[in-house]
């Protein structure tokens, strides 16, 4: 049986959305068991330490993500993050501009 890990994003807004999301990869246990495994990641289910910022503490070793939106799109970043951005877009932008 091979696990398939499941990262799900979403900002603080979007809690129903991860509840329905948890509940589907419940159901989908069910419907393949013995042929695979689904096993969500969340930030409330994991430890992140304090040597560094929690997005540099994300799974790289996902095999799925899913992003939930709701009426926001994610939290402002501390300034060491985005380099002076306010959002991870912003942050992309400023990037993108520079290059």
């Amino acid at each position: 049986m091979r696990d398939v890990r499941v990262f799900i994003s979403s900002p603080g807004d979007a809690n129903s959305g991860r509840q329905r999301t948890i509940r589907i990869l419940e159901r989908l246990n069910g419907e393949f068991a013995g042929i695979a495994h689904f096993v969500p990641i969340r930030w409330e289910d994991e430890l992140y330490k304090a040597y560094a910022t929690f997005q540099a503490q994300i799974p790289e070793a996902a095999d799925v993500v899913i992003a939930i939106f709701c009426a926001r799109l994610g939290s402002p970043l501390a300034a060491d993050l985005a380099g002076g951005a306010q959002s991870g877009s912003k942050a992309r932008r400023v990037e993108r501009n520079r290059s």
